[in-house]
């Protein structure tokens, strides 16, 4: 991991308020203790975004279209993974073409949230997997052009069943906007056409999966 994190692309669009962009990268550096040059490793290391999806992979694997996430982007993501603690966490921000209730973020850019970041887990540990399951609570709305955390992990795997959780939380961790349960089923039709994605070699010759709780890094 390279000692210092850029800041994001910016987006295809002109950002009406550029200050917003800067406070947001300084507080994703924060919050996930990304170190600056010279200073010791933080245990997250940004990821990337969707990369079962890249243009490599989708030819590899046959895809004819274009990706239903990437190119629709309103909602962006930034991906960073805890090796340690086999966990996604990470950013997401709602733009204003992903309003639902008014002011506030529609349920189904929320639910395509979760189904990104709960793959993920199973995608870093070598397991090529289908959603099979996704059952998603919406306690609080999320306030459009809002950015908030998220962390995601797998907290079981029965056979072929892979079990994952996650949540959506504020900036400071303590409010919870939704949370969410996933069941992955491990696919013998990617296994079969030659699943391009890549492997973490300790977590692929483990089957057990770390059955460990879901906790905000305040």
């Amino acid at each position: 991991m390279s000692s210092s994190i850029p800041p994001p692309s910016p987006p295809p669009y002109p950002h009406p308020h550029p200050e917003c962009t800067s406070r947001r990268h300084q507080w994703i550096q924060s919050t996930f203790e990304l170190p600056a040059a010279g200073q010791a490793q933080s245990a997250w290391e940004e990821c990337e975004n969707r990369p079962w999806a890249n243009l490599d992979n989708r030819t590899q694997t046959g895809c004819i279209g274009q990706d239903f996430v990437l190119h629709n982007p309103r909602v962006h993501f930034r991906f960073f993974w805890n090796n340690a603690e086999r966990k996604l966490g990470g950013a997401v921000h709602w733009d204003s073409d992903a309003e639902g209730p008014p002011k506030g973020a529609h349920g189904a850019s929320i639910c395509l949230v979760f189904d990104e970041i709960l793959a993920y887990p199973v995608w870093r540990s070598g397991l090529a997997a289908f959603t099979a399951n996704l059952n998603i609570n919406l306690k609080k709305m999320i306030p459009l052009g809002s950015t908030q955390r998220f962390e995601a992990m797998i907290t079981k795997k029965e056979g072929r069943k892979i079990f994952v959780e996650g949540r959506i939380m504020s900036s400071n961790g303590l409010t919870t906007y939704a949370e969410a349960k996933g069941l992955w089923i491990e696919s013998r039709y990617l296994a079969k056409i030659g699943d391009t994605r890549p492997r973490d070699e300790e977590q692929t010759n483990n089957n057990q999966s770390p059955q460990v709780q879901i906790q905000a890094k305040l």
